[in-house]
């Protein structure tokens, strides 16, 4: 009885030991994966963001109301920060990225601020097209967008309640 209870306790171990070289060989596969997969990604894909709870100052012109908004006056409830840039004149905005952002501003709970990185006149003209419930603010050399490490627009920041950075994201449009 005793040489079959040693021979399947040898055959558990050597079962155990292949398993292990096994998963050790999936595991060092995926890993050289992973890296190569990293290598190969543009930089450009590989966006470089504020880690959640960084705090950003901010002071904008608002083109909507008048005056300046600054951080602190984004406190007390989340907000939703989107990068745009306007269009040529005469051409406006894609009608499915207006329907994205009166379609924030209708379902949240915060509060939505469009950040036009451009002249002052051509967001003026945005913020015509936005109407007066969405501010419109003045990022007119992309300073803010920069400060935010958002590379490119349409690009969108969510803020919590204290006015840091809580998530990172970008409208997309809708396929046709």
């Amino acid at each position: 009885m005793q040489p079959i209870f040693y021979g399947s306790y040898a055959m558990l171990w050597v079962l155990v030991a292949v398993q292990t070289t096994v998963l050790l060989e999936v595991l060092r596969r995926t890993v050289r994966l992973k890296r190569e997969i990293d290598e190969s990604t543009p930089a450009e894909i590989k966006e470089e963001r504020l880690a959640g709870g960084t705090r950003v100052e901010l002071a904008a012109r608002d083109l909507t109301r008048g005056g300046v908004v600054r951080t602190d006056d984004l406190r007390g409830a989340p907000a939703a920060l989107l990068f745009l840039t306007p269009e040529p004149p005469g051409q406006g905005l894609p009608e499915w990225l207006l329907d994205t952002f009166l379609g924030l501003k209708s379902k949240s709970e915060g509060r939505l601020y469009v950040l036009c990185d451009g002249d002052a006149e051509a967001c003026s003209a945005l913020a015509g097209q936005a109407g007066p419930d969405v501010p419109v603010l003045l990022d007119e050399r992309g300073e803010i967008r920069h400060r935010f490490m958002v590379s490119s627009t349409p690009g969108a920041v969510m803020l919590d309640e204290e006015a840091r950075v809580s998530m990172y994201g970008r409208p997309e449009r809708p396929i046709d």
